[in-house]
């Protein structure tokens, strides 16, 4: 059930009025909150809401058992043991589901050619198991629920686990009592299958969404402008500039790199950054648009990613809740940059390893992750991007260089091999057909433009230009923009959304193409 889609609009109504006006209480909604999570959940397939189930149930166990109890030294003795099984359990599931055939496939490859391939069988059976939407993300909520209750960070303002409210008057005689009780496994239920974040997040950190999950208890809390104005946002990134994009312009030229100019293939490794970026940040717009209606709010996934001025400053912009996941409970643990040099560059290849390898079983992403991390490397070796230019001549050039590196690392996150790389290289630089040659392209459809018409149409163009050039806009403006919504009478801004959704009805594709991030 995708975001854009008649059936989700219809499933989303439903659960905001009986969500709403049905259910008085707070535990009533988060019990009808988690039911229509796993609805939600069971449209990709029900076999895995027991994955989903068990999951959750298994992290709220660890959770329990890390947090501060009655005895803390019995607690503190025990704790690391308890989080290293936690984390051994989390990845051997993420493993077994997501990686299991890539490394059964590669295994047998590699002995094949070790034994030249005669009288040769597979010693390990590639099973063909079905990936579950949103592993990798509940995946890390786990853990993070994990990590959080052994330091204590969930409890701090939580509800009435606060040390200020419940947790110190009698109610609960610990943090693990707190945790243990009919609450604390409800809001993890809640926490883990929220439907807005379960399939491709944001990866909210328990600490944070567990504030959240007891601060809105009435519909006039709704931030209705913000929420409805992230929603639009969302649906025109994905609808209109990720999906025209990539059918009109980036999957034609990938498809075919040879039939291209050097220009045209360059320009197309441009289009892609520019739709994963509309793709991804069009849906976490969505997420955090629909978790407001429901009274959540959930931390900004992406800032303007584009006009970073180093791959250090990309990835403070870039999934943001991602990125801060490894940071704090992976960077931060392996000693982050406060342990000398060596440390620190085991630190961010060991990080950015795991970052390339939580994306997919594949061997691109792996060389992805590493051309990340050795970028980070760089740049903290040099003291490359510590801060932005003075002059807008250095600083263009800073965001150039990074753009650029930052475009060439997604040709190989696309690329399902390195031939594929290898051939996107040669159509960029040793192209027959030249640079800056006009090449016609016969192949596209007759409902866009006419059979002989060039791959650069002016629609492509327009489109192109504005998803780049979105990032351009201001903080500010956006904010400014956000007041003036937020001052229009409710009734004109239906009247706007109304409209909105009935221009995005005319002008958008007929099929909607599947987020990128869900194969994640």
């Amino acid at each position: 059930m995708l975001f854009p889609t008649f059936s989700f609009l219809f499933f989303f109504t439903a659960v905001f009025i009986i969500y709403w006006f049905v259910f008085r209480m707070q535990t009533a909604r988060k019990i009808f909150l988690i039911v229509a999570s796993y609805v939600f959940y069971a449209f990709w397939d029900w076999r895995f809401c027991f994955l989903l189930l068990s999951a959750s149930l298994v992290n709220w166990a660890f959770a329990c058992t890390v947090a501060e109890g009655d005895n803390k030294q019995e607690a503190n003795n025990g704790k690391k043991i308890a989080i290293v099984f936690a984390v051994v359990v989390n990845v051997a599931i993420l493993w077994f589901f997501k990686y299991y055939d890539f490394f059964a496939d590669s295994f047998n490859i590699m002995l094949f050619k070790l034994s030249g391939g005669k009288n040769f069988e597979d010693i390990l059976p590639v099973l063909h198991i079905v990936l579950p939407v949103g592993i990798s993300f509940y995946t890390f909520k786990g853990l993070s629920l994990i990590f959080d209750s052994s330091s204590g960070a969930l409890f701090t303002g939580y509800g009435s686990y606060s040390e200020n409210a419940l947790l110190f008057t009698g109610v609960y005689s610990s943090k693990r009592a707190a945790l243990s009780s009919p609450k604390g496994l409800i809001d993890t239920l809640v926490y883990i299958s929220f439907f807005p974040q379960v399939a491709s997040g944001p990866i909210t950190h328990a600490s944070e969404f567990y504030r959240e999950v007891d601060a809105s208890t009435s519909r006039s809390t709704i931030d209705f402008s913000a929420a409805s104005a992230l929603i639009m946002s969302g649906l025109l990134k994905k609808m209109v500039f990720a999906n025209y994009l990539s059918t009109l312009f980036v999957n034609p030229v990938f498809n075919n790199l040879s039939a291209y100019t050097g220009f045209q293939v360059l320009l197309a490794a441009f289009g892609y950054s520019s739709v994963l970026y509309c793709d991804f940040s069009g849906y976490s717009d969505m997420a955090i648009g629909i978790a407001l209606l429901l009274g959540f709010e959930t931390p900004k996934n992406f800032d303007r990613p584009y006009i970073s001025c180093s791959i250090g400053d990309f990835w403070r912009r870039w999934h943001i809740t991602f990125s801060t996941w490894l940071k704090k409970y992976l960077y931060f643990k392996m000693g982050g940059s406060r342990h000398g040099q060596l440390r620190t560059i085991i630190a961010l290849a060991v990080t950015f390893l795991v970052s390339g390898l939580w994306h997919g079983a594949k061997w691109m992403f792996v060389l992805w992750g590493l051309m990340q991390g050795l970028a980070l490397i760089f740049e903290h070796c040099i003291k490359y991007g510590k801060k932005r230019a003075s002059n807008s001549f250095g600083l263009a050039l800073q965001v150039i260089i990074t753009f650029f590196y930052t475009t060439i690392s997604w040709v190989v996150f696309r690329a399902a091999n390195w031939k594929e790389v290898v051939s996107w290289w040669r159509a960029f630089i040793a192209n027959p057909n030249g640079f800056w040659g006009t090449k016609v392209i016969d192949s596209l459809p007759s409902s866009v433009t006419n059979s002989n018409a060039s791959i650069l149409t002016p629609l492509v163009i327009t489109l192109l230009m504005i998803s780049l050039g979105m990032h351009l806009v201001p903080n500010k403006v956006r904010d400014d923009a956000m007041s003036i919504w937020r001052s229009i009478p409710l009734c004109f801004q239906v009247i706007v959304i109304v409209g909105f959704f009935a221009g995005l009805s005319i002008f958008s594709m007929s099929s909607v193409a599947p987020f990128i991030y869900f194969s994640f």
